[in-house]
């Protein structure tokens, strides 16, 4: 999934791309940005990418292009990216597509990603709260506060004067989980790519926690086990005494 977002916004038209060793496997061997295409600055956006790491200056129509802005010339060139989207975001305007409908959308130039995001409809349930955002007048998300950031876990400050989709921009991977101020809450999936959760109005804090399945299941294996011998254990000092 995350090739496809990638490539759908990078890939040049009719490139297949091609899987292979770690520097080529989203995009392809011998292709190189600028990132002044329409495509290109939006998957940036989309994807919070604030920096840019390059051997040689960006250039646009042959120029040096003057949008982003140097901050280390070294070694390599570090490029500050201006207008992302933060990393964590409340948007109050929705869109919801079929899942198979969403990248496109988020291409065409008509859809400003920084004022709306799409869901992907699949990952709705019953009674999800989307309606009231869902034609909603679009406006600009506001950042909220990323307050603990592992690797299976991270928790997000979040304060909304009314129901709001919030979005990390952290990939949407199977065995996720989102609680909202403690109690568990269904995570859509946003932007195709990314966790979208939605909050009621006032403060909440969001934690997103990676609780696979195969992670429960052996967690209830080894709980069993170890009841079991502790049984056993008992039992033989019954036995002995």
């Amino acid at each position: 999934r995350y090739l496809r977002f990638v490539r759908s916004f990078l890939l040049p038209a009719g490139h297949a791309g091609m899987d292979g060793d770690l520097i080529d496997r989203f995009t392809g061997s011998g292709l190189t940005y600028d990132f002044d295409s329409e495509a290109e600055r939006r998957f940036l956006a989309l994807s919070s990418v604030k920096y840019l790491i390059s051997r040689s200056e960006y250039r646009s129509h042959g120029q040096p292009t003057s949008e982003f802005r140097k901050i280390y010339a070294g070694e390599a060139l570090v490029y500050e990216v201006p207008d992302v989207l933060p990393r964590a975001a409340l948007f109050s305007a929705v869109e919801v597509l079929p899942d198979d409908a969403v990248l496109a959308r988020l291409k065409d130039p008509a859809f400003n990603p920084r004022e709306k995001v799409v869901v992907s409809r699949e990952t709705m349930g019953a009674g999800n709260g989307l309606s009231t955002l869902i034609g909603a007048p679009p406006s600009p998300p506001s950042a909220v506060r990323i307050s603990r950031y592992q690797s299976q876990d991270v928790a997000v400050e979040a304060e909304t004067p009314a129901p709001a989709l919030l979005v990390l921009n952290d990939t949407n991977y199977p065995g996720w989980r989102a609680y909202v101020n403690g109690q568990p809450a269904d995570m859509l999936t946003a932007n195709f790519l990314f966790r979208g959760v939605l909050l009621p109005a006032g403060k909440s804090t969001v934690e997103f926690k990676y609780q696979p399945r195969s992670f429960r299941i052996g967690s209830g294996v080894s709980g069993a086990a170890l009841a079991i011998l502790l049984v056993l254990v008992w039992r033989e000092r019954r036995t002995r005494a």
